[in-house]
């Protein structure tokens, strides 16, 4: 009897997995991947979208601070200025020579600088044109009205936010009087 319970208890001790033990193994492994890539898309959604309302909350405030706030005589408003596709600076515009123009990078005061996170670009409404140029350079008056380097009337362009593998894009849609955040649709800036 005693040889029969050892020999009973060695082929217990060299037991293996079952294959139910391993399809149980294969299906958390599976559940676990599945919500770590739902977890990345949803980080992933909420840094554009996070970036999309820093953006927007930085238009609204120049606006704000061009209507209520000038730090000398020779200020004319406060402005934006892309210095890339992921960063931008924003800046009181104080007209040194008095000529209405914004003449470059020395007159602007107070200026600060802010990069998206993580990836996040802009473009101007098409997907290929960088905001990082003169023409688009936007400047709010004293009154709140929106201005182009040359002091003219400026019309409305939309900035667009994307970040790869997240869909869709986000937009800001700024016009002379109003600043709209929204989803790019492909064409147009909708309300979100």
């Amino acid at each position: 009897m005693l040889y029969f319970n050892q020999m009973h208890m060695n082929i217990k001790s060299d037991k293996g997995f079952t294959l139910v033990e391993l399809l149980i193994t294969v299906a958390l492994i599976g559940i676990l991947a599945a919500i770590a890539t739902m977890s990345l898309d949803i980080i992933k959604k909420n840094r554009l979208t996070a970036a999309s309302k820093e953006l927007y909350a930085d238009l609204q405030k120049i606006r704000q601070d061009a209507l209520t706030r000038s730090t000398a005589a020779s200020s004319r408003g406060f402005g934006i200025r892309f210095t890339s596709t992921t960063a931008y600076t924003l800046f009181e515009f104080n007209d040194i020579d008095g000529d209405f123009n914004y003449d470059g990078t020395g007159e602007e005061a107070g200026s600060r600088q802010t990069t998206l996170p993580g990836s996040v670009t802009v473009t101007i409404g098409d997907f290929t044109t960088s905001p990082a140029n003169t023409t688009y350079i936007r400047i709010y008056d004293k009154r709140g009205m929106m201005r182009t380097t040359a002091w003219s009337s400026a019309t409305g362009l939309t900035y667009v936010l994307t970040l790869t593998g997240v869909s869709p894009a986000r937009c800001i849609s700024i016009s002379e009087v109003r600043i709209r955040e929204g989803i790019w649709n492909g064409s147009e800036c909708s309300q979100s």
